[in-house]
């Protein structure tokens, strides 16, 4: 498949679909910027990093030409220039976001969330005594979820720890006033 440069101005979504609904994919993209700067503020993953970058980026990219051009204020078109051997034609922000896709999928399919974590060492936590969000109960031995007397999901006091990032707290400190 060779691509070539040819400029069109597409009014709805790929392929041209729902060219009615320009308004409605401006909403759209105003709230996929939204929702990535908000959940950004919990990366602790390059990789989720990566993938919500270019998922802002080709939204950002998209939502300017929609605020922007011809022929008004949340009604314009995009301006598509990359044509794919005649099947379709599109442009930069769709790539980044079609690309974020594709890594979004395999870090769900590979359990890793957004702040670093392993969704299946959460789970399995979990099911040890600790707390659902993944973070362990420190203990004076190192030991998971337990404490300096052996009970499992707690500390001396009773108290649950943990942390909102899945880290472990306090493992080989102890987690009670000695």
């Amino acid at each position: 498949m060779t691509s070539s440069a040819c400029s069109f101005y597409n009014p709805g979504a790929a392929f041209s679909l729902a060219t009615g609904m320009t308004w409605v994919f401006t909403i759209v993209s105003v709230v996929v910027v939204v929702v990535v700067v908000r959940i950004a503020r919990r990366l602790g993953s390059a990789w989720w990093a990566v993938a919500l970058g270019m998922l802002l980026g080709g939204s950002l990219g998209n939502l300017y030409d929609r605020l922007f051009r011809d022929p008004g204020f949340a009604e314009g078109h995009v301006v598509d220039f990359i044509s794919y051997g005649g099947y379709f034609i599109g442009n930069v922000a769709d790539i980044a976001i079609v690309g974020a896709a594709i890594l979004i999928g395999l870090l769900a399919v590979r359990g890793r969330e957004v702040n670093g974590s392993l969704a299946a060492h959460r789970h399995a936590t979990a099911a040890q005594g600790g707390s659902a969000d993944g973070a362990e109960a420190g203990t004076t031995d190192g030991a998971q979820g337990g404490t300096a007397d052996g009970a499992q999901g707690g500390t001396a006091d009773g108290a649950e720890a943990g942390t909102a990032d899945g880290a472990e707290a306090g493992a080989g400190r102890g987690t009670h006033d000695a």
